[in-house]
């Protein structure tokens, strides 16, 4: 929500400078970078390191391993094709405003767009959460998400 506020604050007060509105933004964006990694480094401490209790596995089966793992697999069913959709609007939205609606200042646009978008996806945790009470976590991932999964097996393990 703050990138949204300082994004449209900035092409709002800056129209026909792009130039300037990337400064600001970029200058904007590191000061709190810098200050919310201070932050972090001020208020996280280090724990004491422990001596491993065994040798680590060797790549291939450490993956096979994490395959086998029937939950974990499910997951990465779900989360390696949202990640993929969710990261291409982003990416060309602004290839769109600017090229196929031939809006030069195309900052102003993206960020309405983008504060769309993300009400959009607030607004429908509402539903996925009661669709999720009603049917029942298992029920709702298994009867109503399963025609949007990929079907994946894991390697056989020797």
């Amino acid at each position: 929500l703050l990138q949204i506020g300082v994004g449209l604050g900035v092409s709002l007060a800056f129209e026909t400078d792009v130039l300037m509105q990337v400064r600001l933004q970029a200058v904007a964006y590191s000061a709190l970078l810098g200050l919310c990694f201070a932050l972090l480094l001020r208020s996280v401490a280090e724990r004491p390191l422990r001596p491993p209790k065994h040798a680590p596995l060797p790549m291939v089966p450490a993956v096979r391993q994490l395959l086998a793992n029937g939950p974990y697999r499910q997951y990465l069913v779900f989360k390696v094709p949202m990640t993929i959709a969710s990261l291409l609007p982003a990416n060309l939205i602004i290839d769109y405003i600017k090229y196929s609606m031939r809006i030069e200042d195309f900052n102003a646009t993206y960020y309405v767009a983008f504060a769309i978008v993300l009400l959009c996806v607030f607004g429908a945790i509402p539903l996925l959460i009661s669709a999720a009470r009603r049917w029942g976590r298992r029920g709702f991932a298994r009867r109503r998400l399963a025609p949007l999964q990929l079907r994946t097996r894991a390697p056989p393990s020797h």
